[in-house]
């Protein structure tokens, strides 16, 4: 046993530096080779869990980490990596009681902490979030992408002057944190402070200016802003569109819907804000008012919040599509499917 796994800590060893050169299949080739040598090792299954998941092969790292933790189920990495992925796919009721096991094993943990609040988050416990992203923080207090996440949860819960400390910080630490300028752009705009968050988001469009969703907040923060003109405004949003258009490839065939000036266009309305929130209270009268002779609403909701509001554009829609669980691909799919003639996007 000891012999198989020297031969299966040196496979694994020559694994991990061709993962740190970026060879990942060639990694995986040396962790199968561990595993093949020393099958009841848990370490050679872990490394080939790791590997796998870092090709993107998730299936497969998750029958390489039950399979170290059926060997040894007291591994904190392997419960963590478990736990993590199965969190990623929204596996939760699995994925909680593996994090909870890596951190009764392994008490300095920031990463664990850092799955373990994105599991309250996404049940919404914002409270326990913040609290379990302020454990990682106390020891790994200069992690940018900790720092990022916690200013994210502080946003929803309108913690804005806190947010908009974390992100200042997580930008000092790594300047090259494209995703945490646009979350400060969206504080700024919270806290009333319309020029510097124009500022903040054309400093992350300099640093990549490919990124869409970026430009697209800026275009949303630019409607807020006394110093651009309308015509300005226009120009800017019409070659944001004009690009991003010929940036996509083309997803489906040609518009096929049927052109009869008779039949009743089917109009779609996408949105994560169909609860208590002020789109909701604009929408539900123009919902209200469409024509239902001449045309049907359609609402996708994406978001994850639900009250007696959500009830009430429920009510108002000829079909209700919740989402939320979709990836973007999906949703596409889905409302290519549903014919849509007129896509309205409410966020």
């Amino acid at each position: 046993m000891a012999h198989a796994n020297d031969l299966a800590d040196a496979l694994i060893a020559e694994g991990n530096n061709a993962e740190s050169s970026g060879k990942l299949s060639e990694a995986c080739e040396q962790y199968r080779k561990a595993v093949a040598v020393a099958p009841g090792y848990a370490k050679a299954h872990l490394n080939l869990g790791v590997g796998l998941e870092a090709l993107g092969d998730i299936d497969a790292a998750i029958r390489s980490y039950e399979a170290a933790l059926a060997i040894d189920r007291g591994d904190a990495y392997a419960n963590y990596n478990l736990g993590k992925v199965l969190c990623e796919r929204g596996d939760l009721g699995r994925a909680e009681p593996l994090v909870r096991a890596a951190l009764d094993r392994k008490r300095e943990f920031p990463e664990a902490q850092v799955v373990l609040s994105n599991l309250y988050e996404s049940r919404g416990d914002l409270t326990a979030a913040v609290s379990a992203l302020e454990s990682a923080l106390k020891q790994r207090p200069d992690w940018p992408g900790a720092l990022f996440n916690y200013a994210g949860v502080l946003w929803k819960l309108d913690r804005l002057s806190e947010a908009e400390t974390a992100l200042r910080r997580a930008i000092a630490i790594d300047p090259g944190l494209v995703p945490a300028y646009g979350l400060l752009g969206l504080v700024l705009r919270g806290l009333a402070r319309i020029p510097e968050a124009v500022e903040v988001l054309a400093a992350a469009r300099k640093l990549d200016p490919e990124r869409f969703d970026i430009e697209s907040t800026l275009l949303f923060m630019l409607t807020c802003w006394d110093e651009i003109s309308s015509d300005a405004l226009f120009a800017s949003h019409k070659d944001f569109g004009a690009r991003l258009e010929s940036a996509v490839a083309r997803r489906f065939a040609p518009f096929g819907n049927s052109r009869d000036p008779e039949r009743r266009l089917r109009v779609g309305y996408v949105s994560g804000d169909f609860y208590s929130h002020p789109v909701s209270l604009f929408a539900i009268p123009l919902f209200e008012r469409h024509d239902r002779s001449a045309c049907e609403v359609f609402c996708y909701s994406t978001g994850a919040k639900a009250d007696e509001v959500t009830e009430k554009v429920r009510a108002r829609a000829d079909l209700w599509r919740n989402v939320a669980s979709m990836s973007d691909t999906g949703l596409a799919e889905t409302i290519n499917r549903d014919g849509i003639d007129i896509l309205v996007d409410l966020s």
